[in-house]
């Protein structure tokens, strides 16, 4: 590698060093398609999955109510506004998940919220998301009974004591642990978004503006990576 060669690297790479990256919103959904035949749709309407626990002899496990324009799960558009719902009083455990954001590195996400309104004092949604094949859902749990949507937040992080192991395999079962994890989440990209609904809930649950922020580079910096990318196969190839 020649001295100029040898400088263009060190100036680019200081350039990188010091190039600048903002968080932004990348997705949100508000459950809000009035292109829907009735008052209500199925959460596929929006791209949504809905899996729920179905109590009886024998037990359905996180059976697919995806297309479900009536309990347990479902999309509400009405005079008060458009929203998720979830009733709760003859199911157990409910999923609501999308795969629309794409993948997103652990590394880049930043936080995920949503609004929500139950008709009961418990704190009984959760967070979840889906690295490679594995689930998990945050180990602090959201809600709050009143007349009007309250905007819950979960500033993102992989530590242990954030995040439960949640199973969830669509037909075949769906849980939560009992406590937070032992080790951080795994490396990798998040593929899969939504919220995890505990069964202790006797009522129902609303959701909405389900929203992912994360840390997007300013065009000058992909700029400058593609060109550093093309400074370094240069140098390859005449180290060649």
């Amino acid at each position: 590698m020649n001295a100029l060669t040898r400088a263009s690297l060190i100036v680019a790479m200081g350039l990188l060093l010091g190039t600048q990256a903002h968080a932004e919103v990348i997705y949100t959904e508000g459950f809000d398609d009035d292109t829907a035949p009735s008052d209500r749709a199925g959460l596929s309407n929006v791209g949504w999955y809905g899996h729920v626990n179905v109590p009886g002899d024998p037990p359905e496990y996180a059976k697919n109510f995806s297309d479900s324009t009536n309990d347990p799960i479902f999309q509400y558009n009405g005079s008060v506004g458009s929203y998720g719902y979830a009733s709760l009083t003859n199911y157990d455990e409910v999923i609501a998940w999308t795969t629309e954001p794409g993948s997103v590195s652990t590394l880049l996400l930043e936080s995920i919220s949503f609004k929500v309104k139950n008709n009961i004092a418990e704190d009984f949604v959760r967070i979840a998301v889906r690295i490679g094949s594995d689930w998990f859902a945050t180990d602090e749990a959201y809600g709050v009974t009143s007349s009007s949507f309250t905007l819950r937040e979960f500033e993102w992080t992989t530590a242990a004591a954030a995040w439960r192991d949640l199973t969830f395999e669509p037909g075949t079962a769906l849980s939560v642990a009992s406590s937070a994890r032992t080790s951080d989440l795994p490396s990798g990209s998040v593929d899969a978004f939504g919220l995890f609904i505990d069964p202790n809930a006797t009522n129902a649950v609303r959701f909405d503006d389900f929203t992912i922020s994360a840390t997007v580079p300013e065009p000058s910096t992909l700029t400058l990576l593609l060109g550093l990318g093309g400074l370094f196969a240069m140098v390859a190839a005449r180290r060649r």
